[in-house]
Order: structure tokens, then C-alpha cells, then sequence
């Protein structure tokens, strides 16, 4: 119409004004997030996002104008973020105590490398109002300790403590606490582990994606903005993580970080946030191949010590032919060692995957215990081969003893680790009850299904292995009377349990059988106590007392069936038996 084209320079004019106004306005106010101290989420929240309409106002009636002021957001939020994170890893890092090294490996010898002690530090969490003010007090921190000398974690790894769990799963429980303050934790003393940092650079990303994704796209209207602002930090932070990975050997630490890095993804989740999945894609991707090499640095390590051990002196015989074989005392500790690192890192990794699940895990502990055990059977082979060259008879026995003393351990570990560890995993569990579980929980049996499975076979080893050992000691001192007692009893099926005549030699030697136990049983359960104490005690009391229970057991089992068939073939000899009561007295004594 007329009336409008005689405004319409003006209110083009009047557009133009408005358009700088506002933008020059708009600008003044993202340079105050540019001043020290300045908490960016109360800026954002208290006065920013009052002025979302103006955005809509600039986007609506100047493209260029927008971009410009949409520009300056993103380099100012930006450049802020990526200085505080910059200086946040710096300092964060230099708390670090290192749980091991790379010569902590399962195979060492005992006195060998050593590794920084574990420290039971607990991560100092602190209320803050934003991210923005914990940055303020973190950076004034690192200004003032610019220059600082730091050590990364004196100690030594405690003869093997750095496979052990301990206090370190109990970050699990605590995923939500506030990110870790640097000047605060170092005022304290504090040392914290791989994990512990790791959780506390993640939850600090988590919360600081989080405010800027949910502000940006209500202010500009747009998905895109945030990866503007975070790209670069959140590039910092991966190239952190993938240089400093690199110099973690501890496998137990990358397995709880690989949790962590699970749990707030499903944080995020959780929140419908979908701005740092790519960033933890590549945390995935930078941790798993990291602890499949360190786990197989610890299969190598078996591997190198089983080559070098088999040409360690197995032990020697004393006291000549058809003396008993000794293994050596040396060899014997340091195989003890081994099997206990292996024991406590079996553990752990059995207890880090409680409803976890990953199937590349599970593989990767089978390929451990395989290896483990291909160790000891090659060294029982070479402690049984020596005492055959030695001229002893008790080479078997020897091997059955030494494995059983090491498999014994794995079973104590595992039973003991899994019951104690029972509250552990219902604190995780209810700590992640919230978040919902995905379909990224891998594919393999349930934890419990296969640490159920884990243990029934290192028992079904252990409890073979003592079997093996109860006969062959009872074969010391029953050999007659158990080489009677299966040949008769397989006589006695045979004839379907009909009264067999035997010949008066059979006869014969039941009684001298019956005579000879008359008078050494006694004598034999001593000597029986003696050798498996002498055999066990020094590793296990437990084991010992066990050990012995089987073989008093099956001597006292030998003994009943030895009678049972003199009743069925020479009636009259049972009245020269020793009564089962008297041996069973006699047995309780020493259990």
C-alpha cells in the first residue's frame, strides 16, 4: 500500500538499529564469560537465556548478523572450556600414583622389578555451585603451583599387591561424586590411581556437556552449536587419554576405567544426551585394545617364566634309592608367588565383570587359566621325571602334592574372593540401579553363571589332585591289602556276590594281610600325619588339615571294604579285625 511503501525506509532504518543494538548487546554479554572467575552456568542460566528472544529476533532479520554472533559464542565458550580443561588435566595427572609398571607382571620371580604401592586414597569431592566456579578455584591453583616438583607415585608393588582389587572397586560405587579439585586433593596429600582420575576428567566432561548441549539448544535453537563449542575440547581430552593410556600397564585399573566409561554412558542415556557418544566411542576404543595388551603381557610373562623355570632344579631325593623326593624349596616359593599374582588378578577380573559380561573378557581369563595351568603340569612333569631319575618311588606323589598346593590356592582365592566381594557387587548394583542396561552388555554367560564355572574347575583340579596323592601315600603303607581288595571285589561282581571259594593261599594272605595291619595301623596314621603336614603345612595349614582328612578317610574306607570281602570269603578272620570304632578313635586325633 502507499502508507506502508512511506515507512518502509524507516522501518528498514528501524531494523538496522534494532539488528545492532542487539548485537551489540548480545556481544558485550558474551564477553563478560571471558573474565576470570566468571561462572559460565549461572551466566548462562541467569542471564543468558533470558535473552533467547533476542536470538530468535537476529536469526529471523539478519542472517549474517546471527552467524556472527553465533561465531562469537562458540569461540568464546570455547577458548574459556578448552583453557580450563587444558590446565585441569595438567594438574589432575600430576596426582597420579602408579598401581604397577610394566615389569609387574604374574610370572615374575618374587624380588624381582618393583612397582608403586597401592594407595587406599579416596578421591576429595567438593561442592560446587558450577563448573564454571570449579574451574576458577582449580586454575588459581594451578598459577600458584606452576613449576612444582612432583613424584608419580613412590613405592613398590608389595610382592604382587598391585593384582589385587582391594579398596580400587569401590570407585564403582561412587561414579556420581563431584569431579576431583587439584589444589584440594594435593593440600591433603592425596595420590590417586589411574581409575580415580580418569572418572573424575569424565564426570567433570559429563556435567560440563551436559549444561552447554541443554543451553545451547534452547538458546540458539540448534544441535550443532554444542559440537562447535566442545569440539576442541573434547579432541583434547581423546588425545590425552590415547598418549596417557599408553603409559598404563596396570590391567586392573584400564578394566575399571572401561566401567566407568560404561556408566556414564548410560548416564547420558539416561539424560537423552546424545553429544558425547563419539567421544566415548573412541574412549572404547582406546582402552579395550590397551587392556588386551596388558593382559597379554601378563599370558607372556607365564609363558617366558614356565620356559626358565622348567630348567630350574626340580628337587632332589635323599637318602638314596626308594627315598622320598623333596621339590625344591626355592622352586616350590616361587612358583607360590606366581600362583598368588595369578590367583588375585584372576579375581578381579572375575569380580570387574559382575554384570558386565564382555565376552572378550571371559576369553581373555581362559587363555590366562589355560596358560597357568600348562605352567604347572609342566613343572609336576619335570618334578615326577626327576624323582624317577633319582631312583625314589614317589615322584607321583611329589607333583600331586605340588599341585595341589597351588591349585588349592586358586580355590581359596576364588571362593574367599567371591563371597567376600558379594556386598561389593550389591553396592554396584544398586548404585547403577537407576540407568537403564543396555544391549552393549556383551553376549557371554552371566558373571555368576562363569565364576561358578571358574571355580568348580580349578576345584575339580584340586580335589583330582589330592585323590592322586591320598592313593599313592596310602599305597606306601596299604599296598597289599588295597591290591586284595580290588582283586577280590572284581571276583566277587564277576560271581554277581555269591560266596567265591578262594584257594588257602588267598586265604593265607588275608590273614597276613589282616596280621601286618593289626600291628602298624597305628604306626601308619602317625607316619600319614607327618608326611602330609610335612608336605602341606608350609603353604597351608588349611590345605594340610584337609589333605589329611581325605587320606585318614580313605585309609579308614580301604580298611571297611577290606573287611567286608573277609567276611564274604573267610568269615572266621573277622574276629582277628581291629573294630572300625578303634581306628575311627584314632583318626579323630589328628583332625
Amino acid at each position: 500500500s502507499l502508507a506502508f511503501q512511506d515507512v518502509a525506509p524507516e522501518l528498514s532504518k528501524l531494523e538496522a538499529k534494532a539488528v545492532s543494538k542487539v548485537k551489540a548487546f548480545l556481544l558485550e554479554q558474551f564477553a563478560i564469560l571471558r573474565k576470570p572467575k566468571t561462572n559460565i552456568q549461572i551466566q548462562q542460566q541467569n542471564r543468558l537465556l533470558r535473552l533467547k528472544g533476542f536470538i530468535s529476533f537476529i536469526k529471523q532479520h539478519n542472517q549474517v548478523a546471527y552467524k556472527e554472533i553465533r561465531t562469537n559464542y562458540t569461540e568464546t565458550v570455547g577458548a574459556v572450556l578448552l583453557s580450563h580443561f587444558r590446565v585441569y588435566l595438567s594438574h589432575v595427572s600430576s596426582l597420579e600414583a602408579k598401581m604397577a609398571s610394566r615389569v609387574d607382571v604374574i610370572g615374575a620371580y618374587e624380588g624381582g622389578p618393583s612397582a608403586p604401592s597401592s594407595s587406599s586414597s579416596s578421591a576429595v569431592a567438593s561442592g560446587l555451585s558450577g563448573v564454571s566456579n570449579f574451574f576458577s578455584q582449580m586454575k588459581l591453583s594451578a598459577l600458584n603451583q606452576a613449576g612444582a616438583d612432583r613424584t608419580r607415585g613412590p613405592g613398590s608393588s608389595q610382592n604382587g599387591k598391585c593384582f589385587e582389587l582391594g579398596e580400587r572397586g569401590a570407585i564403582l560405587t561412587k561414579l556420581d561424586e563431584s569431579a576431583v579439585v587439584p589444589h584440594v586433593a594435593e593440600s591433603q596429600g592425596v595420590r590417586m590411581s589411574c581409575e580415580e582420575i580418569f572418572r573424575s576428567i569424565n564426570k567433570l566432561l559429563l556435567d560440563s556437556s551436559s549444561s552447554e548441549f541443554i543451553f545451547s539448544t534452547e538458546f540458539f535453537r540448534e544441535n550443532n552449536i554444542f559440537q562447535e563449542t566442545m569440539g576442541e575440547v573434547m579432541d583434547l581430552i581423546t588425545e590425552h587419554l590415547s598418549g596417557w593410556v599408553q603409559d598404563i600397564h596396570d590391567p586392573i585399573g584400564l578394566l575399571l576405567m572401561i566401567r566407568i566409561n560404561y556408566f556414564h554412558r548410560l548416564v547420558m542415556q539416561r539424560r537423552r544426551l546424545p553429544c558425547l557418544d563419539a567421544y566415548m566411542d573412541n574412549v572404547n576404543m582406546t582402552l579395550w585394545p590397551k587392556l588386551k595388551l596388558a593382559l597379554d603381557n601378563q599370558l607372556q610373562s607365564l609363558n617366558n617364566c614356565q620356559v626358565s623355570l622348567i630348567k630350574h632344579s626340580p628337587g632332589r631325593t635323599s637318602g638314596g634309592a626308594g627315598a622320598r623326593f623333596s621339590v625344591d624349596a626355592k622352586l616350590a616359593k616361587h612358583v607360590e608367588g606366581i600362583t598368588k599374582r595369578f590367583s588375585d588378578l584372576l579375581l578381579s577380573l572375575v569380580i570387574l565383570n559382575q554384570d558386565f559380561n564382555q565376552g572378550q573378557l571371559q576369553h581373555s581369563m581362559e587363555r590366562l587359566t589355560a596358560t597357568m595351568e600348562d605352567l604347572l603340569l609342566s613343572l609336576a612333569k619335570g618334578i615326577k621325571q626327576a624323582a624317577h631319575q633319582g631312583g625314589s618311588k614317589s615322584g607321583v606323589s611329589a607333583s600331586a602334592s605340588f599341585l595341589v598346593n597351588n591349585y588349592g590356592s586358586v580355590v581359596h582365592t576364588l571362593s574367599n574372593g567371591v563371597d567376600s566381594f558379594s556386598s561389593f557387587n550389591a553396592q554396584v548394583r544398586e548404585a547403577a540401579n537407576h540407568s537403564q542396561r543396555e544391549s552393549q552388555g556383551g553376549q557371554g554367560t552371566s558373571l555368576d553363571d562363569y565364576s561358578k564355572k571358574l571355580l568348580e574347575h580349578f576345584e575339580d583340579l584340586y580335589t583330582s589332585n589330592v585323590s592322586l596323592y591320598v592313593e599313592e601315600e596310602l599305597l606306601v603303607h596299604l599296598s597289599d591289602m588295597i591290591a586284595f581288595v580290588k582283586k577280590v571285589e572284581q571276583e566277587l561282581t564277576l560271581s554277581s556276590g555269591e560266596t567265591s571259594e578262594i584257594s588257602a593261599e588267598e586265604k593265607d594272605r588275608a590273614r597276613g594281610i589282616l596280621g601286618h595291619f593289626r600291628g602298624s595301623w597305628q604306626a601308619a596314621i602317625q607316619q600319614l600325619n607327618k608326611q602330609v603336614h610335612g608336605d602341606y603345612s608350609s603353604v597351608s595349614e588349611a590345605t594340610a588339615k584337609e589333605v589329611l582328612k581325605a587320606t585318614l578317610t580313605q585309609l579308614l574306607l580301604y580298611y571297611t571294604r577290606f573287611v567286608e570281602v573277609i567276611k564274604q570269603i573267610a568269615p572266621e578272620l573277622v574276629k582277628d579285625s581291629v573294630t572300625i570304632p578303634s581306628i575311627m578313635y584314632e583318626i579323630k586325633k589328628f583332625r
